[in-house]
């Protein structure tokens, strides 16, 4: 019997973990510090390596380290400068909050392993990854003829299936990482049976009725084709960590169109929360320009929880899921929390440092076409899903970093192994 590695145990664990935080914590409230403390204990590892151990990055790291630096201090400028909340606590909280699923991707990209160790994180996550999807879609088979407690809400004439999460929205998120992460398995070994599991989760994705859960499921089944079946030479663009715009036209498009309507609804309807919180971001942003106005004031989870006193200016008591007692849709949002809070100079600050770090560590996988796909969609899913939602700075995305980053962490190791092998055969 082979000697387990506690440590490849204890990193899946955690990679689950955060996978089903969100249902953690509607059982228990200790829960939800789980992500703060995370986020505490690796930026005190990664000034342990930078400091300490002297460890070197290279420049796009740097660019991107300096870039959300930047932007923080912006976010601090900003609370003293608009004096709408004064707890250091809470700017402390909603700052780390800006950078913890960042900080999941650094976690495992500032470690040192063989690419042996990260292989074997990915190949066992993939194998309870399985289990899982076969567990869910037998549970939304169940739930079509027995009420478990698993449906929710009429979509198009169908209940919708949330699993043991609280909303199907919730549920939906957990594929941005399964999908990616048994679609990076294959590279290991190309099975029917894994290519069936991987359309099994598909289907139990549709299933959750989501308007974003069609379009992912679409782009990915034109991407799993353009990639995988059609199997296409990478040309020298494509070497160089670039995504041929032949591909990038028609994810576009495949999103619009199946999207249109609900983004329509969304974002041009008076009343509802996105509209509501996007046009009053840009009114925030003009009102403290230029730099915002700062951590816990706009569309943040503190800001929800305290209230923020711009909600009370802007009236959002009238608007229903954003008054004082009720503020579930206050916080379903990105970019409208980075516009108001950080101005519209901020914005463009992490709209570049979102950029590099897309493109970097994209680059990582090019040499490994599983890998590539796994992580063009893992990033694509969490870019489009920003758009309406807080991809870039809640818990449930933490999973998806830390695949990200196991994905461009292992790749890298393997091409420093061959190409040391190959160095070693010339000296011979």
């Amino acid at each position: 019997m082979k000697r387990i590695n506690w440590k490849v145990v204890f990193s899946i664990a955690v990679i689950y973990f955060f996978a089903f935080e969100r249902v953690l914590v509607e059982r228990s409230n200790v829960f939800s510090y789980a992500d703060e403390i995370f986020a505490i204990v690796v930026i005190m590892w990664i000034l342990f390596k930078l400091v300490v151990k002297k460890m070197k990055i290279n420049d796009e790291d740097k660019m991107f380290f300096l870039t959300w630096t930047g932007v923080l201090i912006l976010g601090v400028i900003g609370n003293i400068a608009s004096r709408l909340i004064n707890n250091v606590y809470y700017i402390f909280i909603d700052a780390l909050s800006m950078v913890k699923v960042w900080l999941a991707y650094y976690a495992i990209m500032f470690s040192n392993k063989d690419e042996k160790f990260y292989g074997s994180i990915i190949k066992n996550s993939a194998r309870i990854a399985r289990g899982l999807v076969i567990v869910m879609f037998a549970c939304l088979i169940l739930s079509q003829f027995i009420n478990i407690g698993m449906s929710a809400s009429i979509r198009h004439g169908i209940a919708s299936y949330k699993f043991i999460f609280n909303v199907p929205g919730n549920y939906s998120k957990l594929f941005y990482f399964i999908v990616p992460l048994l679609t990076a398995d294959l590279f290991y070994k190309k099975t029917n049976y894994k290519k069936i599991i991987i359309l099994i989760s598909l289907i139990t994705w549709v299933a959750t009725m989501r308007s974003r859960a069609f379009a992912f499921v679409a782009i990915y089944i034109f991407m799993y084709i353009a990639f995988l079946v059609l199997k296409p030479k990478f040309n020298k663009k494509e070497k160089k960590g670039k995504i041929p715009l032949l591909y990038v036209i028609p994810v576009i498009v495949i999103a619009l169109v199946i999207c249109w309507n609900q983004i329509i609804f969304y974002f041009t309807n008076p009343t509802q929360a996105r509209s509501v919180l996007l046009r009053y971001s840009i009114v925030t942003a003009a009102d403290y320009y230029p730099i915002g106005a700062g951590f816990g004031t706009f569309g943040s989870d503190i800001a929800a929880k305290n209230y923020s006193e711009l909600y009370k200016k802007y009236e959002f008591n009238k608007y229903y899921g954003m008054r004082e007692n009720n503020t579930a849709y206050l916080n379903d949002n990105y970019w409208p929390m980075i516009i108001a809070q950080f101005g519209i100079k901020g914005a463009i600050m992490v709209a570049f440092a979102l950029y590099v770090f897309t493109k970097k560590n994209i680059s990582y996988t090019k040499t490994n076409q599983y890998f590539y796909i796994s992580s063009i969609c893992a990033n694509g899913f969490l870019i489009l899903s920003s758009v309406a939602s807080k991809s870039y700075c809640e818990f449930s995305s933490i999973c998806v970093f830390m695949l990200i980053g196991l994905l461009a962490k292992y790749e890298k190791k393997r091409q420093q192994k061959l190409v040391a092998k190959e160095e070693s055969y010339e000296k011979e």
